[in-house]
């Protein structure tokens, strides 16, 4: 039951009338409590309820994951269908060294179920990478990973991304720099030869400073590359 003042988790399923597709959206929001030893506010994420669509038969990946003084990140695995399934979880290093280390096999979830695994990197001894999610058995699971301020508690939501080939051309939609925002970037190639990418960036906010411009940037194998500031990065590759 729903005992007040218990740790709880759990997926919340929710049924919409015939018809009403198009006029319903659910989203949840988790906080810290604002009192000690807190700062004043309450951080958090805020995270979207998902669909079918989400489900997954075969394997997920999560990037962006970290495991330092002063971040750490878990992982979330649930069964959104009807039937068990079991899951495998790998954790792969970002770091071109190509480690992997399985941080959990045999995960059974009936329907509903939710499991996390809570400092999925720190586990296996890798400070920053992605976790693979594979389904071993049964019927379907849908993940997503969080990174988490280690002094606020405020955290970023990962969503899993399906085991496969990206489209050639892909968009970030916004990346903000003003004197109380940064943007943080992640770049990851997960296969085993060196990926080309062609950087397009075009400024919106203060375009008479400079309008953008391209560079070339160069991945590893099995290299993931945690830009902090995106801004100066892109400054060091010459884009105005």
């Amino acid at each position: 039951g729903l005992r007040e003042g218990a740790p709880q988790a759990g997926t919340l399923r929710i049924t919409v009338p015939d018809g009403a597709l198009a006029t319903f959206a659910v989203l949840a929001r988790t906080t810290t409590p604002t009192s000690a030893p807190h700062p004043e506010g309450a951080a958090g994420l805020a995270y979207p309820a998902v669909g079918p669509s989400s489900a997954v038969a075969g394997r997920a990946v999560v990037h962006g994951l970290r495991a330092t003084a002063t971040e750490r990140s878990n992982l979330a695995v649930w069964n959104p269908g009807a039937s068990p399934v079991t899951v495998r979880i790998v954790a792969a290093s970002g770091t071109g060294d190509g480690r992997e280390v399985v941080v959990a096999d045999g995960w059974p979830l009936g329907p509903g179920d939710w499991r996390q695994v809570d400092g999925v990197l720190s586990k296996a001894g890798i400070l920053q990478g992605w976790a693979v999610v594979e389904r071993v058995g049964g019927g379907v699971f849908s993940a997503y990973g969080v990174v988490n301020d280690g002094g606020t508690n405020d955290g970023s939501y990962l969503e899993a991304a399906a085991d496969a080939a990206v489209s050639e051309v892909i968009v970030v939609p916004v990346l903000v720099e003003t004197p109380g925002f940064r943007t943080e970037l992640i770049l990851a190639n997960r296969g085993a030869a060196d990926a080309l990418l062609e950087l397009d960036y075009r400024e919106s906010l203060s375009p008479a400073a400079g309008e953008g411009g391209r560079a070339t940037v160069s991945l590893a194998p099995r290299e993931q590359r945690i830009v902090a500031d995106a801004f100066t990065w892109l400054r060091s590759l010459g884009i105005v």
